[in-house]
């Protein structure tokens, strides 16, 4: 767009309207031509307008430094909607600075294929240039590690339930618990308002008191670790395979031998643990398996979801997992007389909610509290957004395992890095994309490593830094570190990528020329 604003000394003649006008030139134009042309170019937003010349600038097809034919440009609906209106400019001022341009071109006080009047050659310079060292970062705009996914139909489903009245409990709820069980092939489903949640509901559901000891693996949130805690319960912990980042059951049995009376394994990342393995063993021993699935909605084990089997198994829908009600969470369980309990349970030990109180079809008399409970249940706004989320659930995994293997097949060669892996036996649901970095073969840690793809505008998550590991769990708990080899190793060299149904195209490119330019600039000589 230079050539509409004015002629400079330091005219840049790989920017499109600038080729353009070298192009016209060539052709035999006039400025009369040109102008009338440049006044069909329309509306484009400024942002998109600047992107597409550094596109343009250090496109590899331009490298040879060649005029061509600006390409099309079509502008990106998510960009800001400021606007240049070519075709508003003053036709006499375009008219003007193009001859002025073609006199000065006609005179040759400029030598246009000169490298010093091309953006292209310098940005193609330093996009080859780490960005904390004064590079060019790879992504124009900060790529996040993840993203909800909404649309004006989970928009229009709240609006509509908070204009009902009916915020907390409502009809919402139980839609959801109902299409969420038949999804996840489960006998039941009990909504509430955390995984936190629903795993604490399922421990003390399945008995277990202060003083007890429980099987978990260190790597997983920290919820886990304050839940147990606050119960009086002490965990187990059990160390992980190395490629999935899951317990491993050949470990279990010296936990269960010591007398833990529950396991708590997660499927990491949203590939299933060996969770057949698992429950043989805590079957042996008769001890309840309570799933951390809060990754793994859509995941399969064996060809089966995860959820259609066992007694406990608790699922997040937290702002950024497979699907979300922003807050939120889900037991689902083969037994339908567990899910009854745990409806009980989540509704403060009583026997109605507010919606069975006092909605059209409520009977008179007052609810009893009939067992333990706790303020859990999911609220009536939450389960409306749930229930639209859920229809989508399907496009969702389609998308995130297409990344998945886009991620797996242009960093394969990435010799830095070791590459997550389904197993035979599994489907992953690819909530995450956790990479692992071969320290041995870096400058740099894994924090440093993340800080240099941060400066190149690309964001990362660490799933996760080892529950044994955190300063407070440790005085807690006891130093377990000895003990976990494989999780304390993991801890320090696990990174995961941007993964989220909505990424585009362009933003895994950048992600993958961003690892490859960041091992390259880390990369330890050899020797």
């Amino acid at each position: 767009c230079g050539p509409l604003f004015g002629v400079s000394r330091r005219m840049r003649f790989d920017l499109p309207a600038h080729r353009y006008v070298l192009e016209a030139l060539a052709k035999g134009s006039g400025p009369d031509e040109m102008a009338a042309e440049i006044a069909k170019m329309g509306i484009l937003p400024v942002s998109f307008v600047a992107e597409a010349i550094a596109d343009t600038a250090i496109s590899a097809d331009n490298s040879s430094g060649n005029l061509t034919t600006p390409r099309q440009l079509q502008p990106d609906k998510d960009l800001p909607p400021s606007e240049i209106s070519l075709a508003s400019l003053s036709n006499h001022r375009i008219l003007q600075t193009l001859q002025e341009l073609t006199a000065e071109l006609t005179r040759n006080r400029w030598r246009p294929d000169d490298p010093a009047y091309h953006n292209r050659l310098m940005w193609k310079q330093l996009r080859g240039v780490a960005a904390r060292e004064g590079g060019e970062p790879v992504a124009p705009r900060f790529i996040p590690l993840a993203r909800p996914c909404l649309d004006e139909t989970e928009e229009q489903a709240v609006l509509e339930t908070i204009r009902s009245g009916w915020m907390t409990s409502g009809p919402h709820i139980s839609a959801f618990e109902r299409q969420f069980s038949e999804t996840v092939r489960s006998q039941g489903a009990v909504a509430l308002i955390s995984c936190t949640a629903a795993i604490h509901a399922s421990l003390v559901h399945a008995g277990i008191k202060p003083g007890d000891t429980v099987a978990t693996t260190p790597i997983t949130w920290a919820s886990t670790g304050n839940t147990l805690y606050q119960m009086g319960v002490k965990p187990w912990f059990v160390d992980i395979e190395p490629h999935t980042l899951n317990l491993d059951p050949v470990r279990l049995e010296e936990a269960l031998k010591a007398g833990a009376k529950a396991v708590i394994p997660v499927h990491m990342a949203g590939h299933p643990c060996r969770i057949g393995e698992i429950r043989a063993l805590a079957d042996r021993y008769g001890v309840p398996v309570i799933e951390d699935a809060a990754h793994a909605l859509g995941a399969f084990y064996k060809g089966v979801p995860i959820g259609a089997q066992g007694t406990y198994v608790c699922f997040s829908f937290y702002a950024i997992k497979n699907i979300t009600t922003i807050e939120g969470g889900m037991i689902a369980t083969d037994r339908q007389e567990v899910a009854a309990e745990l409806k009980k349970m989540a509704a403060n030990g009583m026997s109605a909610t507010a919606w069975d109180r006092y909605g059209r079809s409520a009977v008179p008399g007052p609810a009893v509290v009939t067992g333990p409970g706790f303020k859990y249940a999911m609220g009536n706004v939450s389960a409306a957004m749930g229930v639209c989320q859920l229809k989508k659930l399907a496009q969702f995994q389609q998308k995130r395992r297409e990344v998945a293997s886009r991620y797996l097949e242009k960093l394969s060669g990435v010799d830095e890095i070791i590459l997550p892996r389904e197993e035979p036996y599994a489907r992953s649901a690819w909530h995450l994309f956790i990479i692992r970095l071969r320290l041995d073969r870096l400058q740099v840690g894994r924090d440093q490593f993340c800080d240099d793809l941060r400066h190149e505008n690309v964001g990362t998550g660490i799933h996760f830094y080892g529950m044994h590991l955190h300063p407070w769990f440790r005085e807690q708990f006891g130093d377990w570190r000895d003990r976990l080899p494989e999780a304390t190793a993991a801890s320090e060299e696990v990174l995961s990528l941007p993964l989220w149904p909505g990424i585009t195209d362009r933003q895994v490119e950048a992600v993958v020329d961003a690892i490859k330019k960041v091992a390259a600039y880390r990369r330890r000589i050899k020797g």
